[in-house]
């Protein structure tokens, strides 16, 4: 055979052809799928917390703070704010929440009254925040000292008095980085045992405040002292509390770092547990009393120690727990 018939035959039988994968069109590049942030039910106020009218409004505002992509800027979080029925006063207030994140979740934890007074109120809220900055997500547990008051249409926002520290670059509990944070904390010191007990269960900003030294060690040894037989979910120590006590010009015992309010015994709220014969927090009240703590605050009168709780509307749905000198 010729050197040209086996060249067309070559040609002809296509195996000079290149394959047909190759022949196609390279295939666009994928681009980085966004992360989805977790979606939440509405936090739903229970019947039998006290003034609950007052405690969902302060929830109702928090959750329509939640945004998409776009939406961290004072003027988006007033445009959310109007469509859901809210007042459109605090987006300033607020807005260092969300700055500088692509979209926003808002989970609310517990909200625990500050102050209770006929025609306004303090709601210190417990809130996670999940923040999505491009591909990164992170979330942060903040106490808001969020501020209402009542009109003739009920209970509305006024204001929120403390967002729970700066704004939120916080490193989430639990990431590597917040257990770095805390090796700052010197080891065997009041501090670094309450940072390390996973029975003592604080939102970030309380965290912050034992990191900085903010709260007495009379305070830490009781919790950890308490955290031996109890799990503890604080919900303030200094930062997001009022600085006074609510309606009076006397200066909060926990603006002096000398008082911890402590919102639920081994998972169940103290609201919950108020109208019980005996249950973990009584026993824990008992045992502070006993500890020495000479302001406690509670949803009964409880003797022990030569010491006694007082009580009121404001603290049926917490325990506050102080060293008043």
């Amino acid at each position: 055979m010729s050197l040209l018939a086996v060249l067309l035959l070559l040609w002809t039988s296509g195996c000079g052809r290149p394959p047909r994968d190759a022949a196609r069109s390279p295939s666009p590049p994928t681009s980085p799928r966004t992360p989805a942030l977790p979606r939440f039910t509405p936090y739903e106020v229970a019947s039998g917390e006290p003034a609950p009218e007052v405690k969902r409004a302060a929830v109702r505002f928090l959750e329509a703070l939640a945004h998409g992509p776009g939406g961290a800027g004072p003027a988006a979080i007033r445009g959310r704010l109007a469509a859901a029925g809210q007042p459109t006063g605090p987006a300033d207030d607020v807005a260092p929440l969300l700055v500088g994140a692509d979209a926003t979740a808002v989970d609310i934890v517990y909200p625990q009254f500050g102050g209770l007074e006929p025609t306004k109120a303090s709601v210190m809220a417990v809130v996670r925040l999940h923040h999505r900055r491009g591909r990164d997500v992170s979330a942060t547990t903040r106490t808001l000292d969020v501020r209402l008051a009542k009109g003739e249409r009920g209970w509305s926002v006024t204001g929120v008095a403390s967002i729970g520290g700066g704004p939120p670059r916080d490193v989430p509990t639990g990431s590597p980085d917040a257990a770095s944070r805390d090796a700052t904390v010197p080891p065997g010191s009041p501090a670094a045992a309450v940072l390390a007990d996973d029975r003592i269960r604080m939102p970030d900003t309380a965290r912050a405040d034992v990191r900085a030294g903010r709260v007495d060690d009379r305070v830490l040894r009781l919790l950890s002292r308490l955290a031996d037989e109890h799990t503890l979910s604080v919900a303030v120590l200094v930062t997001g509390h009022p600085r006074h006590v609510f309606g009076s010009p006397a200066v909060s015992n926990h603006a002096r770092g000398r008082a911890v309010d402590v919102w639920a015994v081994d998972g169940v709220p103290v609201a919950r547990q108020r109208k019980a014969a005996d249950g973990p927090a009584r026993a824990v009240t008992r045992q502070a009393l006993r500890l020495g703590a000479d302001e406690v605050g509670a949803p009964w009168t409880i003797q022990a120690n030569g010491l006694s709780t007082f009580t009121n509307t404001l603290h049926q749905d917490h325990l506050h727990i102080a060293f008043d000198r």
